[in-house]
């Protein structure tokens, strides 16, 4: 995003009316604030990393830089998979994604008080 930033791609996409969608995370949750200063260009973004990592690997986000100590889960994504055990986790990284996301779209984000940031 850096290098379409710079050589002036993202501004010559928005001007011609392209949309721009993230498929995915390729890190972690984390990487949701990494791309804030690019929230202009960047029309939709989806990922099924907080349902997949809290349901079939029953694990929650933390706070390390990515937001996933032991890095992205490998596992091919099963839409099929069930597990009621680990639901509670799953929704806690979905809650997580959320708040990253609110303060994604937050009008300043420059201004944003990232040391009062409950992540």
């Amino acid at each position: 995003m850096q290098d379409l930033h710079y050589s002036g791609i993202l501004d010559i996409a928005k001007a011609n009316g392209k949309k721009i969608h993230l498929l995915g995370m390729l890190d972690g949750p984390n990487e949701i604030r990494l791309m804030s200063q690019f929230a202009d260009y960047i029309d939709t973004w989806d990922s099924s990393a907080a349902i997949w990592y809290g349901l079939h690997a029953g694990k929650m986000f933390d706070d390390t830089p990515t937001g996933i100590l032991e890095g992205k889960y490998e596992e091919e994504v099963d839409f099929n998979y069930s597990n009621d055990l680990n639901q509670l986790t799953a929704i806690a990284n979905k809650e997580t994604i959320d708040e990253l996301v609110s303060i994604y779209l937050a009008d300043s984000i420059e201004d944003y008080n990232w040391e009062e940031d409950p992540l």
